[in-house]
């Protein structure tokens, strides 16, 4: 009863560092994917090449995370809550730990990578823990990254050419210069969106993810205007995926909003269709028109990215996607159990092919650094958290955020949570938002309404529980 008054009460010290705690690593995640975060990049964590392994220069966002992590020890610490600390459930944590210890255990005699994989564990971990047990409100986090990257892709597109927005980390994107990403549409190079990222691919994983958190998250007692304006940020980070031209970031847009629509599908196969809402179709019919008129006015683009593959360009893309899935192959068969090491398939790679890149395919790239345990528990992690009651009705929304983060790096480099900063805090947003739906529902909320970021967890509900 003392502990659940002290967190109740208007005490300044414990909520100013609850406040600090969730500040801190607010600002760092909108910094963090809604700007270039690339160690060439230019933009406001270019600190983040420390944990590329190409520089030891540290900014000062690099303090974020652990203020984060101080303010929040010092805040249980204060309302003597350090050991009711939520871990979350054993089918995310334990093949999430298999996976970073095969990782470790490969770096061992290469303290570069070591320190790197360690500080992206870190990151990672730590965006989880925060998420899962103090479920905060990302909506305004979530609502900051998918605007600033999706206005800058669109106009980027409409415009064939960059902002000029360097401080930011905006790339100089020129449609005729080698070595930035484009289609043909007939005959002429049209730049794809880039938003404040190093590719098209990277903007599309950052949207569809930030999209699905956001449905993810949707609480049916949200007020009017955030009603209103979750609707509009749909639809700008739809459009904002859409000019990106990432053919896998669509397809797997399309099967995870699927998937998040099964509850309704199986509701109406039987006979029960639920109740549609005026504002649900309207956002159908809007996102169903921003296609058209994407279609209408840019259709050259789509054939020139989707049908027209015997071109010069898609057709070296095409090649050099089946170079490299020959060459993991080649070094899976060659290093089974032990892997190349993490961090080393493109030295390994460019020994069996001299033009080879990294593949196209994390659980390919997984298995050739980190061998066949590493694969292993790749695909556990994304398997294992789908085996529950509900993952195809009332958690449906839960199984198609967690579901996206692994079927966008199936035909694609990332999001790799061991790779770089950016599939890191992805990971940990996803991991912390779906491993909270796992937990009971707060005193007085049902499931149908209930978000897992809904609002603070005291530590007074983690006591009931024990």
């Amino acid at each position: 009863m003392a502990l659940s008054a002290l967190l109740l009460s208007a005490d300044p010290p414990v909520r100013a560092l609850r406040s600090i705690a969730l500040g801190s690593l607010g600002v760092f995640l909108v910094l963090a994917l809604g700007a270039d975060s690339s160690p060439d990049g230019g933009g406001p964590l270019t600190w983040l090449s420390a944990c590329c392994f190409s520089s030891t220069t540290l900014g000062p966002v690099a303090l974020l995370p652990p203020i984060s992590f101080l303010a929040w020890v010092a805040y249980r610490w204060r309302t003597g809550s350090l050991r009711a600390i939520e871990l979350g459930p054993r089918r995310i944590t334990l093949p999430m730990l298999a996976l970073w210890l095969v990782a470790v255990i490969s770096t061992l005699g290469n303290p570069g990578a070591l320190i790197g994989l360690l500080a992206l564990g870190g990151l990672l971990t730590w965006v989880y823990i925060l998420l899962l047990n103090e479920r905060p409100d990302l909506f305004w986090i979530l609502a900051a990254i998918i605007i600033a990257q999706s206005v800058v892709a669109i106009a980027q597109f409409v415009t064939q050419g960059d902002l000029g927005w360097r401080l930011l980390g905006e790339q100089s994107l020129d449609p005729e210069l080698s070595g930035i990403s484009v289609v043909m549409r007939g005959g002429e190079r049209w730049l794809r969106g880039y938003g404040l990222t190093v590719h098209p691919n990277t903007l599309a994983r950052i949207l569809i993810l930030c999209l699905l958190m956001l449905l993810a998250i949707n609480k049916d007692e949200w007020s009017p205007i955030r009603r209103m304006a979750s609707r509009s940020l749909y639809l700008l980070g739809y459009t904002g995926v859409i000019v990106s031209l990432s053919r896998w970031g669509w397809v797997s847009l399309l099967i995870s909003a699927g998937i998040a629509l099964i509850p309704c599908l199986r509701a109406t196969i039987a006979r029960r269709p639920p109740k549609v809402r005026p504002e649900m179709i309207g956002m159908l019919a809007a996102l169903l028109a921003i296609t058209l008129l994407f279609m209408v006015v840019y259709g050259g683009t789509v054939r020139g990215r989707v049908l027209d593959t015997e071109t010069p360009l898609e057709s070296r893309s095409i090649r050099e996607r089946e170079r490299d899935i020959a060459v993991s192959l080649s070094l899976i068969g060659e290093h089974p159990w032990r892997g190349v090491g993490y961090g080393r398939y493109l030295e390994a790679a460019r020994q069996e092919d001299a033009w080879a890149l990294v593949v196209h395919s994390v659980p390919l790239l997984i298995t050739a650094e980190l061998g066949l345990p590493g694969g292993l528990a790749w695909g556990v992690l994304a398997v294992l958290p789908l085996w529950r009651r509900g993952a195809w009705s009332r958690h449906a929304r839960y199984s198609a955020l967690w579901i996206a983060f692994w079927l966008l790096g199936l035909m694609d480099t990332k999001p790799n949570p061991l790779a770089d900063i950016q599939s890191a805090l992805l990971g940990g947003m996803t991991a912390g938002i779906v491993a909270a739906s796992f937990l009971p529902s707060l005193p007085g909320k049902s499931d149908r309404v209930a978000s897992p970021l809904s609002e603070p967890l005291l530590v007074a509900d983690f006591q009931t529980k024990e």
